[in-house]
């Protein structure tokens, strides 16, 4: 059955006039979703965001739209008395809006944020250890002394051969949710939190690691809320260490 100009012309109304939802200030997205960013899987990310919009459509409100509906297109004030279409459309086309609350949890989401440099050949930034030959080591602290500036890379205490340069901290999701991608460089130096650490089993070292260098790498990142072997997990810190605020670089 064709739709009429009104029909559409009510359709077209019912579109530009959402039921607007607001954000409570402690909303913030689910480890699960932020995972979804973070690996890059924004499409993914989209389909739990529908899907928790279906839970907002049961809370809306639509009373103050419906008023306005009837005065803009010169309905009865009972429902009932609508013709059987309108009914219809109206329950059909009416929509919300979680614009707000979306931009308010991909800023406020308060992510823990775990990364490791990668060198261009494809290796992460290793520590020297008596696991490794003596000509290895010998690398590893020129390399680590020449371009991050590490005075003395056996400082770092590494616990284990895997053990890997590792910072962490923060990120702003919205930049990546907007961005559609994933940061191509993080870019450290001084003031960022560094550590060694490993996903394989959760060994590290809080040792004397600083980087006196600024330094943009491509990088491993990963959510640490959601890491079996985390930093959180091994480490068990408080304070403010997470706040430090990562700056991730999009080409």
């Amino acid at each position: 059955m064709a739709i009429s100009n009104r029909e559409n012309a009510m359709i077209s109304w019912l579109d530009q006039n959402p039921y607007k939802f607001y954000p409570h200030y402690d909303d913030q997205l689910s480890n699960a979703q932020v995972d979804m960013l973070i690996d890059g899987k924004f499409e993914v990310f989209d389909e739990s965001w529908h899907e928790s919009e279906w839970h907002y459509r049961q809370h809306a409100d639509f009373d103050d739209i419906k008023s306005e509906f009837i005065k803009r297109f010169g309905l009865r004030h009972i429902e009932a008395s609508w013709p059987i279409s309108v009914q219809e459309l109206f329950k059909e086309y009416r929509q919300i809006c979680t614009k707000e609350v979306l931009e308010h949890c991909l800023t406020k989401t308060q992510t823990q944020i775990a990364v490791k440099p990668i060198k261009q050949s494809g290796n992460q930034i290793e520590f020297p250890n008596y696991d490794f030959p003596k000509e290895y080591n010998r690398y590893l602290s020129r390399y680590n002394k020449h371009y991050l500036g590490i005075e003395n890379s056996w400082d770092a205490e590494s616990m284990y051969y895997f053990d890997t340069l590792t910072l962490i901290g923060t990120v702003n999701l919205k930049d990546w949710y907007e961005k559609q991608a994933v940061p191509d460089f993080v870019k450290f130096g001084p003031d960022d939190f560094a550590l060694t650490h490993n996903f394989i089993n959760g060994s590290g070292g809080l040792g004397d690691v600083v980087i006196a260098k600024e330094r943009k790498m491509r990088a491993d990142i990963r959510n640490d809320k959601t890491c079996k072997y985390g930093v959180q997990s091994v480490f068990g810190f408080i304070g403010s260490v997470w706040k430090n605020e990562l700056n991730c670089v999009w080409s």
